[in-house]
């Protein structure tokens, strides 16, 4: 029969289009898992320069904190002094205090002396 080169001809292009077939759907199957990772992709980079974009305000935000910390531990230090030499100034002031009330009372006897001698005579 003439027909059966044919007819395996069309089955033979049958399988041949059903294959093209299932590479094509194979081949878009596997587009849409890469846009899809694209776009995983895209979204992980936009995140990221997010994340970035926090941290260094982050960073300048500590850095000012540290600066002012530092300053404040200056300050605190030079207060700390400060208050160190006026207690030292106040020792000082009370000893001188305590030696001028000796002398005083010491005067006062002496006063008192003089003028029970003047009385006396």
């Amino acid at each position: 029969s003439t027909l059966f080169p044919y007819t395996t001809l069309f089955r033979s292009l049958e399988e041949l289009n059903r294959d093209v077939d299932v590479f094509i759907h194979g081949f878009l199957q596997e587009e849409s898992l890469e846009k899809d990772k694209a776009a995983e992709l895209a979204a992980l980079i936009q995140e990221n320069k997010t994340l970035e974009a926090q941290l260094a305000e982050l960073s300048a935000a500590s850095f000012a904190l540290s600066r002012q910390i530092f300053e404040l531990g200056m300050r605190r230090d030079a207060k700390a002094r400060e208050f160190a030499k006026a207690v030292s100034n106040k020792k000082a002031t009370d000893k001188e205090i305590k030696v001028k009330e000796i002398v005083i009372l010491d005067l006062s006897k002496r006063a008192q002396e003089k003028l029970q001698q003047l009385h006396d005579y």
